[in-house]
């Protein structure tokens, strides 16, 4: 697939990630934790670690690396000795002896919950027990893989991978030609097989990807595509996740660089923060399995995605499926009517907003921190309903400019040859709503620089977001495409993951030349997962976010894996049953139309 990251796909998108640290002094330096996990100890030479470290002792009891690496197994000593200051009594460590044996991933939870933050607080912890919890991801499905029934001949041909095969791959891909290498392929699906249950790899979001398409098969074209990135910086409910003392009037708010700090700080309560908004979004505001719906209307399903940006922050992409929406056949039909047109347009004018409410400038000169960290109006406190309306739409105005009011900045020029905005600000002015003759439907824009949003979820969120309406037809399954390609794209492109698996390939040679055909391949899935996801970047909050057992997708269907050659094989078996009853078969036509599926309602 195309890289959703570049210039033709950001064209096609009105999301517009920012960041409200603008007015932070300049000599003030807030900083998110984020790193790269080397789960080998590839990146640095131990000899230059160790000359690094002898320049600035003084005084200073040395300890110096080994030879033999650490084992991470059964081994509560590691833990002791690597974190003397959170076990100063030696004490109390992970792994360690216990009348109920916990494991490491509740007990690493547990620690990031305890009300003492000293243990939530300390990256070093963080991003290494997420590092040790990977690499045994990546041995147990590995492990896995290897069992399934006739793996010996996918693991000969995994071992039959050649440097020249590899590094005709590589040049095959900088001239966007096939990779046509059998061996090669078995191995990328090897990866792909194991790699999909490993937090943090591009397989696992080639994985969410197969669910979305899952869903399309079910649902249909999505109807709706959202946006959603929680400012935990502005918001007194973080605050509080982060253990400050903040009363119910909000007078006691810290300052905008506090704030910046104690989110920096604290990415445990930035991960719960984010996931509490995006579960109670999906729970009232699009009123999932409630029964009378939601904002949206009544919802059919909803597949979100998890991701950071270059921030630390999280923000979730995600696609709704409403009841009641049209084939791509039906709604052409339907949309000759004019009554249907106009109820059509009334809807989504209700629910996307290009300007502000009931005024076309909003030149107020406003303080993110003033608007964005005080609680939302509440109708309680008004005698009649006009008052409140008013409150309301005075509310969501200014957030509209502190939160979603695009600026340019030099992101926008990324992939730019001239000084156009990739994401096409400013944008043309839409006097009223249309509905072309070719059943292109242009909102009502009342302002070249608002980005799109929903005013209940403006009020409620209290941050950037964005919605955009996914037609039905080609065109809509295009775009469906495409912003399912965007909502699990992945930090490594297959240019990328080539030369991981070259370095893979070399240490296997050297490490286990003398091994068998399985002991090799095993470790040459083990290498290339551990490298590829070494090579992943991953904010401390995302981390935090994976640790206390989230997941990156937020969905309202379960899915269930299936072994494609298992149940190929199957249906082979089943099919031979009846093959002496299928002479009287009826051939059914190419083309089905979705009323003869029975999906009218999509």
């Amino acid at each position: 697939h195309d890289d959703p990251d570049n210039e033709d796909a950001n064209s096609n998108s009105t999301y517009t990630p920012q960041t409200d640290l603008n007015d932070v002094p300049s000599d003030s330096i807030v900083m998110n934790s984020s790193g790269l996990i080397d789960m080998e100890g590839l990146s640095i030479h131990s000899n230059h670690q160790m000359n690094s470290a002898i320049h600035s002792l003084q005084g200073t009891m040395y300890v110096p690396h080994g030879s033999i690496p650490l084992n991470e197994y059964n081994n509560p000593n590691m833990w002791l000795g690597a974190y003397p200051w959170l076990y100063p009594y030696g004490k109390g460590g992970p792994e360690t002896n216990r009348r109920v044996k916990v494991g490491l991933k509740a007990y690493v939870k547990h620690l990031l919950l305890l009300k003492e933050k000293k243990f939530s607080q300390d990256t070093s912890l963080i991003f290494h027990a997420f590092n040790v919890l990977q690499k045994r991801d990546v041995s147990l499905h590995t492990s896995i893989l290897f069992k399934q029934p006739g793996f010996n001949s996918t693991a000969s041909r995994i071992d039959s991978v050649t440097n020249e095969a590899l590094e005709q791959a590589m040049k095959a891909i900088e001239n966007n030609t096939p990779v046509t290498d059998q061996n090669l392929s078995t191995l990328t699906k090897s990866l792909s097989s194991a790699g999909s249950h490993i937090h943090g790899s591009p397989y696992q979001k080639s994985s969410n990807r197969r669910e979305i398409f899952g869903l399309m098969i079910q649902k249909g074209t999505p109807s709706l595509w959202i946006t959603i990135s929680p400012a935990a910086v502005h918001s007194p409910i973080c605050m509080h996740l982060a253990g400050q003392s903040i009363d119910s009037s909000l007078c006691n708010i810290p300052s905008h660089v506090e704030r910046a700090k104690i989110v920096a700080n604290n990415p445990v309560a930035t991960a719960k923060y984010y996931n509490l908004v995006i579960d109670s979004f999906t729970k009232y505001l699009l009123g999932f399995n409630q029964p009378d719906g939601g904002n949206f209307g009544h919802t059919a399903a909803f597949y979100g995605m998890t991701e950071e940006q270059g921030t630390g922050t999280l923000h979730n992409h995600m696609l709704v499926w409403l009841h009641g929406f049209k084939s791509a056949s039906e709604l052409k039909l339907l949309l000759e009517d004019e009554t249907f047109r106009k109820g059509l347009i009334n809807y989504l004018e209700r629910i996307i907003k290009q300007g502000y409410l009931d005024t076309d400038t909003f030149d107020l000169d406003l303080d993110v921190s003033v608007v964005s960290c005080k609680n939302p109006v509440n109708p309680q406190d008004y005698e009649n309903l006009h008052d409140f309306k008013a409150a309301l739409t005075q509310d969501v105005n200014q957030l509209v400019k502190v939160a979603n009011v695009h600026s340019c900045r030099e992101t926008c020029y990324k992939y730019r040859v001239t000084k156009n905005c990739r994401f096409n600000f400013p944008r043309d002015l839409v006097s009223e709503s249309v509905i072309t003759d070719e059943n292109i439907i242009k909102l009502k824009r009342s302002d070249p620089m608002v980005n799109n949003y929903n005013p209940p979820t403006m009020t409620c969120v209290r941050s950037n977001h964005d919605i955009k309406f996914v037609p039905s037809g080609k065109d809509g399954k295009n775009i469906a495409f495409y912003v399912c390609d965007y909502a699990t794209k992945s930090q490594l492109s297959t240019h990328q993951i080539l030369p991981l698996i070259v370095a893979s390939r070399k240490q296997v040679d050297m490490s286990h030349a003398n091994d068998d055909i399985s002991v090799r391949s095993k470790a040459m899935i083990t290498k290339c997962l551990n490298r590829i996801t070494t090579e992943t970047e991953i904010s401390a909050s995302h981390v935090c976010h994976i640790l206390l057992g989230y997941s990156d997708a937020k969905t309202s269907h379960k899915f269930a894996r299936l072994n494609l050659h298992t149940a190929l094989a199957w249906l082979a078996g089943e099919t031979k049953k009846y093959d002496a009853n299928l002479d009287d078969a009826t051939l059914l036509p190419d083309s089905i139309s979705d009323t003869e599926r029975g999906n009218d309602d999509i």
